[in-house]
């Protein structure tokens, strides 16, 4: 499901094209959030950290960046959202 969605994403790059990963990341996740929410409703009850990691494996899985860079937006991301 989220897979399709962030090619789409990526492609249409409504963020700088400079933008870090993990800003881009950021940025779709809105969009994977409520795409989870409104289609799967019982998404709303998961752990956040389970959702997280549904859009960090897609965006592996498209093989749209090095897992290695994937791996430091994941890095960034935890850190911008730790105790929160």
């Amino acid at each position: 499901m989220l897979g399709p969605t962030w090619l789409k994403f990526h492609e249409q790059l409504p963020v700088a094209p400079n933008a870090p990963l993990a800003e881009r990341i950021d940025a779709f996740s809105v969009v994977a959030f409520r795409g989870m929410f409104e289609n799967y409703p019982s998404s709303k009850s998961a752990p956040i950290g389970a959702l997280w990691m549904m859009i960090f494996t897609a965006i592996l899985e498209s093989k749209t960046h090095p897992a290695a860079e994937v791996d430091t937006a994941v890095a960034t991301l935890e850190a911008k959202y730790a105790g929160g």
